[in-house]
């Protein structure tokens, strides 16, 4: 399956993000780390949630969750591409430094 270069970088934010901090973004944090509103981020949810590369609880907040297709893509991308500065972008933004 292929994802637009923008899905990627959501799925991968949301993956650092739920690894990080224990929990899934909220709509509000997707859109403040890529510098959209809170409905640009719901339409990037809503369009993983179609390409099946992404759950979510339908009535509970934070419930996004990474499915076992988002999870191969991940690993297949983190596998064949080395830690480029979009990534490193991408870390920054979950909070984390490239040194920690």
């Amino acid at each position: 399956m292929k994802l637009t270069d923008r899905q990627f970088q959501v799925l991968e934010y949301i993956s650092m993000f739920n690894a990080i901090k224990g929990r899934s973004p909220t709509y509000a944090e997707i859109g403040s780390a890529f510098g959209i509103s809170s409905e640009g981020a719901h339409w990037h949810v809503m369009a993983l949630l179609g390409r099946g590369v992404i759950g979510k609880d339908r009535y509970e907040h934070c419930s996004i969750r990474i499915t076992p297709l988002g999870q191969e893509i991940l690993d297949t991308a983190r596998s064949t591409i080395a830690i480029d500065s979009e990534s490193m972008q991408a870390w920054k933004m979950v909070g984390v430094e490239a040194n920690k």
